[in-house]
């Protein structure tokens, strides 16, 4: 007698579930790749936001104080302290927060700036 070749159907099942297993992996890494990719996004844009208000802000004389707006979806809020004031040079502590939807970043740096020396008559 002889005996035909191929899989019976047990091996089978458990070809099936290892294929289910294996897709589950898979779509869920993608799942999480993508999340990834778009929290990466709102990032970058919350970044560049940042880096735009700094840029304008560093072009203006610095003074001590709060100010707020909001630009391209993005509510911000910029502060000013002075932290140490030197003959001819202020250091100030410039923080930005800003604010899209419940996510929430905060950017910081510090900045010297030239005090204008006044004329003696």
């Amino acid at each position: 007698m002889r005996r035909q070749g191929g899989f019976t159907l047990l091996e089978m099942l458990g070809a099936i579930v290892l294929l289910a297993l294996g897709l589950a992996v898979l779509m869920s890494a993608l799942g999480d790749a993508a999340r990834n990719q778009v929290r990466g996004e709102v990032r970058s844009g919350m970044a560049q936001v940042a880096r735009s208000l700094m840029a304008e802000r560093s072009l203006q004389a610095l003074q001590p104080g709060i100010q707020e707006g909001e630009r391209d979806g993005v509510h911000w809020h910029f502060e000013c302290v002075l932290r140490n004031s030197l003959p001819g040079i202020d250091l100030y502590h410039l923080a930005l927060t800003l604010r899209q939807g419940p996510r929430e970043e905060r950017f910081t740096t510090l900045r010297l700036q030239r005090v204008a020396q006044v004329a003696a008559p």
